[in-house]
């Protein structure tokens, strides 16, 4: 059966080479119910000191995903309840078959890989349900030597890097609502970019 993976991380301390194009607004969203609906709102603060700053982790895991064959669903914003009671996170989707668990722990090591390349570190607080996973498929709490590999394969992709986090920074800008629904895997959310926006970046990687 194909396995379905989604990937998030709460990131608010390293400064995202994602540059908005102008002073971020709130964001708005809209949790249709039955017969009406609810908005949420996310303050821009918010958003430019949690939300942008994850782009190029979640961008990680799409790339290293798509290079291992990968099915790429999306990059959505919603709730992780199983990660923090509070707030909404960037999520990368993807779906894979028959992977080996060392390349399930690559892909899983690639978000802190991009944070690596992109900002000289990572912060192992914030991404610590990576690490989870990662002891959970290999029996060892270790980020090695999966982040090594996973910088390894991120390095052929700064175009695909660009692209994914120049769509994700339009779609944070865009004005009006988000409407929220069920994402793949079950929880609650947005997408942010879908499949076919996603491969348009990824082309043939």
């Amino acid at each position: 059966m194909p396995k379905s993976f989604i990937s998030s991380l709460k990131h608010g301390d390293a400064k995202s080479t994602v540059k908005l194009d102008r002073e971020m607004k709130p964001l708005k969203l809209w949790l249709p119910l039955d017969g009406s609906g609810r908005e949420i709102v996310l303050d821009a603060g918010y958003v430019e000191r949690i939300i942008v700053p994850s782009a190029e982790h979640e961008a990680g895991h799409i790339i290293a995903a798509r290079h291992y064959g990968a099915r790429v669903l999306g990059i959505a914003l919603g709730f992780i309840p199983e990660v923090e009671q509070r707030g909404m996170f960037l999520q990368a989707l993807y779906k894979s078959e028959k992977w080996a668990t060392e390349t399930q722990c690559i892909v899983k090591a690639a978000g802190s890989a991009a944070d690596i390349i992109h900002f000289g570190q990572f912060n192992e607080q914030e991404a610590r349900q990576d690490l989870r996973d990662i002891e959970q498929l290999s029996g060892k709490s270790s980020w090695e030597p999966y982040l090594t590999s996973a910088q390894e394969v991120l390095r052929g992709y700064e175009c695909q890097f660009k692209c994914i986090t120049r769509l994700l920074r339009e779609s944070l800008e865009a004005d009006g609502y988000k409407v929220l629904g069920r994402l793949p895997g079950g929880r609650i959310g947005c997408l942010l970019l879908d499949e076919d926006r996603l491969m348009a970046c990824l082309g043939s990687a």
